[in-house]
């Protein structure tokens, strides 16, 4: 409760709270109890390890200003998800979208990318895939297939924690709504978790149907940032348009989301802005070497082959710590491909190859 304003007793203050109807009691109350459990989420050690693990990988060793972390896409995600759903639930009253649903939505969208490893879409898409074609490791006792289903794991392992588990259950969640939490993050409707009339909820973190969600939206914004192009209105005014429809006959009918005709051309400048950020960012030349001398340095290392069938050995790895553990393990081995692989790691934690504005 905020200190009472100049002016008022604290006893004219517990009369207007005790004026609050039930329903307004129980909506502070459901805010405070969700604000706390996402609070007790990002305290946790597996979370705040997004805090060392940069956005974009490589490109922010060419782009300056592409220096935001995992943590703040996370929480961005987190928050957009909510808004989603809070105004489907204001335009789509028929849905019934409880206040326990849009809590599951926000979690996915914090959890979403827990399962990045360092350097976030390096690990997987080039270290793990690396290891598997050169057989570095047994693959059958590899524990992460991808990242989302490392996201899934992650989640798991926080809801253990005794400080998580009891904000878990004091907002009303249980074991099924674990189980909803990471089909949002899969993007993938599972039968008797919710009812099918609320498929569209699926397609908030993680669409699958058209791949219009809000971890597109924020990520768009962030990057777009990072080379000085200001999409922020975009996001906003998709959402204001949303809403869910049911598409097709029958047996066949889904609900989805979808947005007014009116919106055509923001969905196009969405996209648009994808393409460009692949030309001029995620794919520019300096930012792939760079991204291939670290993959090559670090596959000579036992640390990297090691964090793909332990999950604890990954949960240690972040873009510090897998440089530093990673140079002192090269420092020990005296074979030609250790050297090799030790120099191109420090000839990429001297790079300071960065273009500016006139070059993009």
């Amino acid at each position: 409760m905020p200190p009472p304003p100049i002016g008022v007793t604290d006893a004219q203050m517990e009369n207007k709270t005790d004026n609050l109807t039930d329903q307004q009691s129980q909506e502070v109350t459901n805010a405070a109890r969700t604000k706390e459990l996402l609070d007790a989420i990002k305290a946790t050690t597996e979370f705040q390890r997004l805090k060392d693990i940069l956005q974009l990988g490589g490109v922010a060793y060419v782009f300056k200003s592409a220096n935001h972390k995992r943590s703040e896409h996370s929480e961005g995600v987190c928050n957009l998800a909510g808004e989603l759903a809070a105004h489907l639930r204001r335009k789509c009253p028929q849905y019934n979208i409880t206040d326990k649903d849009i809590l599951c939505v926000q979690i996915a969208g914090l959890c979403y990318s827990l399962g990045h490893g360092p350097f976030s879409h390096l690990y997987f898409s080039r270290i793990k895939r690396e290891i598997i074609e050169h057989k570095l490791v047994d693959v059958s006792k590899i524990k992460l297939k991808s990242q989302v289903q490392a996201s899934c794991t992650i989640l798991d392992q926080i809801l253990k924690t005794p400080e998580v588990k009891g904000k878990f259950e004091s907002a009303g969640l249980c074991k099924a709504d674990v189980e909803f939490i990471k089909a949002l993050i899969n993007g993938k409707p599972e039968n008797g978790l919710r009812p099918s009339e609320k498929d569209f909820l699926y397609e908030i973190v993680n669409n699958q149907y058209n791949c219009i969600d809000v971890k597109l939206w924020c990520y768009l914004e962030s990057d777009a940032a990072a080379i000085g192009l200001d999409i922020k209105p975009l996001p906003r005014e998709l959402l204001k348009t949303a809403i869910v429809m049911d598409v097709g006959d029958g047996t066949a009918k889904q609900s989805h989301i979808v947005y007014h005709h009116k919106a055509m051309i923001d969905i196009y400048r969405l996209f648009s802005t994808k393409e460009m950020l692949h030309r001029k960012m995620y794919q520019h030349t300096h930012a792939n070497a760079v991204e291939m001398m670290i993959s090559e340095g670090l596959l000579e290392t036992q640390l990297i082959k090691d964090s793909v069938t332990s999950i604890s050995k990954f949960l240690e790895l972040t873009d510090t710590t897998v440089f530093q553990q990673a140079c002192e393990e090269l420092k020990d081995i005296t074979s030609n491909s250790a050297k090799a692989a030790l120099q191109l790691l420090e000839k990429v934690g001297n790079v300071r190859c960065r273009i500016t504005e006139t070059e993009i």
